[in-house]
């Protein structure tokens, strides 16, 4: 199986999942369903892909980001700072909530100062030279909004639980107020998209490129760092990845940041 087809069965069981729980009216946490995808792609990416995941609670940070950190076998590392959001999943019978899922968090900030949260996942992924990414946890009932949907190459028409794990750039998301999937859906992209090109990171950034804006001044842009300059956190993390609990007890996660995954290929 590649890489981009397991990235898209990860994504069919976070859909199925949040199906499953809306079902019997429970709702799912946003760690949560990032924990049980991780725990799918270690397990189907098994032997392409290591995933090297650490957590630990930011306290009074707005909108802790999570790190994800593609390394090639030559050591070298793609970045991405994403937000995990997931649907509102509370409705009623009148108002079911996949029918056009809203993420009623999408746009808060100190104080509810609407956009505020996207503005900091852009500004600090501006100054840590990173790609800006919402990952959005979903599910919807299929309607006249998603018809004409296609996706990008990596993703055939009309599959629409590959949308589980929906991807799409900030500056997208400031561009609207709304916080409804219909009026996201044409810049919304499925996970596989990206995963489809992981063995080679200048593939990855050149299709995040073409999907989404990274900067007002235009992209051409190089994200990629050489080993020997990724950051302490990551080499760090590299190192200690096979000492579970030097990872527990001595790690420390940069200011603003709660999680890094690395997807270490080939490890």
């Amino acid at each position: 199986m590649t890489l981009g087809a397991s990235a898209r069965e990860c994504s069919q069981n976070v859909w199925e999942k949040i199906e499953l729980a809306l079902g019997f009216g429970r709702t799912l946490k946003e760690q949560t369903l990032t924990d049980l995808l991780l725990l799918d792609m270690s397990i189907l990416m098994f032997g392409s892909v290591e995933i090297v995941d650490i957590t630990q609670q930011q306290e009074n940070v707005l909108g802790a980001d999570w790190e994800w950190w593609f390394i090639d076998q030559a050591g070298r590392g793609l970045p991405f700072r994403v937000q995990a959001k997931v649907m509102d999943m509370r409705g009623s019978k009148r108002n079911p909530p996949d029918v056009d899922p809203q993420y009623k968090m999408l746009h808060y900030g100190a104080g509810g100062a609407p956009g505020n949260q996207t503005q900091i996942l852009i500004s600090r992924s501006e100054v840590d030279h990173m790609l800006p990414l919402y990952c959005l946890y979903t599910h919807y009932k299929p309607s006249s909004w998603v018809s004409a949907k296609t996706g990008c190459k990596s993703n055939r028409l009309g599959d629409h639980p590959a949308y589980g794990v929906s991807l799409i750039g900030p500056h997208e998301v400031a561009a609207t107020a709304s916080t409804r999937l219909s009026n996201l859906f044409d810049k919304v992209h499925t996970l596989d998209c990206l995963f489809f090109f992981a063995p080679y990171l200048e593939l990855v950034q050149d299709h995040f490129l073409d999907l989404w804006r990274v900067n007002d001044a235009g992209q051409g842009l190089d994200f990629i760092r050489e080993a020997a300059d990724l950051p302490s956190h990551v080499a760090a993390l590299l190192n200690a990845r096979s000492n579970e609990e030097e990872l527990a007890l001595d790690f420390a996660l940069p200011d603003g940041t709660g999680r890094v995954t690395l997807f270490v290929i080939g490890g």
